[in-house]
């Protein structure tokens, strides 16, 4: 796990090289978020799913609905409650484990 973010019952769990995780209760249960296949393949998956290397999760912080997830092969944004994570922007360039995610409000 690279990293977790909550947003009251719903959770979310970046897994380096294994994709996205969501959880609806709090973390009691976990599934692959839709768009994840869970597979470790840094070939790189067909579209529509996600690249497997995930680095971070965030939840925007006024916007749950937004979910952002910088990975090795690009930035995946969803704006449906992580259930439709689509690349944002592909990595033009080496990044080494150096994401970084801001917001603006508006």
């Amino acid at each position: 796990m690279r990293g977790f973010t909550f947003r009251g019952a719903r959770a979310y769990a970046a897994v380096e090289v294994g994709g996205v995780l969501r959880s609806d209760d709090s973390g009691e249960t976990w599934q692959l978020a839709e768009g994840s296949d869970g597979k470790p393949d840094l070939e790189g998956p067909p579209e529509p799913f996600i690249y497997p290397d995930v680095h971070s999760i965030f939840v925007h912080p006024f916007l749950p609905n937004l979910v952002f997830a910088p990975t090795g092969g690009g930035f995946y944004r969803s704006r449906g409650w992580g259930q439709d994570l689509e690349m944002h922007l592909r990595m033009l360039l080496f990044v080494p484990y150096g994401w970084t995610c801001l917001t603006h409000s508006t």
